[in-house]
């Protein structure tokens, strides 16, 4: 697994060398989690007889949270959505992770259901919630993990919902606050308050006369919260409500690039070095005039934003990591974890 290095240096200690996993291949096998929830799109209605999947793919553990083929560890296999002749984006999302790192273990935590909403059954407590699915889902993550002799980490939530909230005005208007609580809510259960999260932003449909209300609220959740990264669905194969074969293959396809882009070493992962050196913080590697980074604590809370320049910006002090905001015209914005300064 590749790593970022951090430096830390000050006048009164002296130099140390930290590591922030980046979640790219290296010798050695590790191991990583990750929390797939929503509606139908992402309990899946692909076709198994249409598709060409192998029987299974050890390497890809999932368990399955709800549907004929639920309960318990086992194999990546087609059929793990609510009837066992369908699939839905686990299948390419573990493919495409498990021949990236082929000597890594990837766990997938599967809870999705056809016709459920963010204001009704996965309503966040905070919202006026629990209901029963947001329970539910923190259930079967606690007996998955449970069941296990060592914990891999959280390295994801990929969440496909929203649909069912864009057919009416008032749920539509709704969905901004109740998707914020939803993740702040979900973070603070999991004990987990900068693990991304991947939303699938829901498709523009006559079936959801307010897709466009839900859509711009599941994009600018990421005004609010940090590590929030936005997949765009608009184009996959459908049949006006569900993604078919083809449409289920390129959504996991999507979420699994979008890990794997902001995970990467081998755009800038690589070649930007933290240098902590008497009040500053230079990213070495990175010479982009219009470069702009912030801080992003635990909470959600950020700083500024500020003018990389030649490369430094301000530390900001927290006895708890945080994530470093990195924005780059022209190109994605990187997101890398910082251990406490």
């Amino acid at each position: 697994m590749a790593t970022l290095l951090v430096c830390l240096a000050g006048p009164e200690i002296p130099w140390i060398v930290l590591s922030v996993l980046l979640g790219t291949s290296q010798a050695g096998a590790a191991s990583h989690l990750f929390v797939l929830a929503g509606q139908s799109n992402m309990a899946g209605l692909g076709v198994v007889s249409e598709a060409d999947f192998p029987d299974s793919i050890p390497q890809v553990r999932v368990w399955n949270g709800f549907g004929e083929l639920s309960g318990g560890w086992g194999p990546l296999r087609p059929g793990l959505a609510f009837k066992k002749e369908n699939f839905g984006p686990e299948m390419t999302f573990g493919e495409l992770l498990s021949a990236r790192s082929p000597s890594d273990t990837f766990y997938l935590i599967k809870v999705a259901v056809g016709g459920t909403m963010l204001a009704d059954e996965w309503r966040p407590p905070s919202a006026g919630g629990p209901g029963y699915w947001y329970s539910a889902m923190l259930e079967n993550v606690s007996s998955a993990l449970d069941s296990l002799v060592s914990r891999p980490p959280l390295e994801g939530v990929i969440w496909m919902q929203g649909e069912s909230d864009a057919i009416h005005d008032s749920t539509a208007r709704a969905y901004s606050a109740n998707l914020r609580a939803f993740v702040a809510d979900v973070r603070k259960a999991w004990n987990a308050p900068a693990v991304p999260w991947y939303i699938g932003l829901i498709d523009t449909q006559p079936s959801w006369p307010y897709a466009a209300t839900v859509r711009a609220a599941q994009a600018d959740v990421a005004q609010y919260l940090s590590c929030i990264v936005s997949v765009e669905t608009i184009g996959l194969q459908t049949d006006g409500v569900h993604y078919g074969t083809e449409g289920q293959k390129q959504l996991g396809r999507l979420f699994a690039e979008a890990w794997m882009a902001r995970t990467s070493s081998v755009e800038r992962g690589d070649k930007i070095r933290l240098i902590s050196r008497f009040g500053d913080i230079t990213l070495v590697g990175l010479n982009v005039p219009l470069a702009k980074a912030r801080w992003v604590d635990w909470n959600g809370a950020t700083t500024e934003w500020f003018k990389i320049g030649e490369g430094m910006i301000p530390i900001h002090r927290s006895g708890r990591t945080r994530c470093l905001q990195i924005a780059i015209p022209g190109e994605r914005t990187y997101v890398m974890k910082v251990p406490p300064l």
